[in-house]
């Protein structure tokens, strides 16, 4: 996890309180092995046709893809790519920084931005 963490978010100085609580968060067996298998379905799924079918049809809401420029080059592209499963065009914020988790290298901005989104979708 700490090689993970300094991988994804390398700006990140990650507090040591917050590592404690993912590692014992994923202590138990169960856990782990939770965690673990969303990625094997990914990978596995990735060629499954009528998975892809449904995922072609685009998004029919506004969207924002909120990531990091911190994060992996393969990570970004992704990021990128999503904004294209919305019918409209999605908003896409790479913050300078930041790394795999905007929400928690920084909450505030996160916050902000997301109820300026919302309040824009109000009207």
């Amino acid at each position: 996890l700490d090689r993970m963490y300094r991988v994804w978010s390398p700006s990140w100085n990650v507090p040591a309180e917050h590592m404690q609580r993912v590692k014992q968060s994923l202590r138990p067996p169960e856990r782990l092995a939770a965690a673990l298998q969303y990625y094997v379905q990914i990978w596995q799924r990735r060629k499954d046709r009528s998975l892809l079918e449904r995922f072609a049809q685009p998004l029919r809401v506004p969207g924002l893809v909120i990531g990091g420029s911190d994060e992996p080059a393969f990570r970004q592209r992704w990021l990128v790519g999503s904004t294209q499963a919305f019918a409209d065009p999605a908003e896409l914020e790479l913050w300078p920084g930041v790394g795999h988790w905007p929400h928690t290298e920084a909450p505030l901005q996160f916050e902000q931005r997301i109820l300026k989104f919302l309040h824009a979708c109000e009207s």
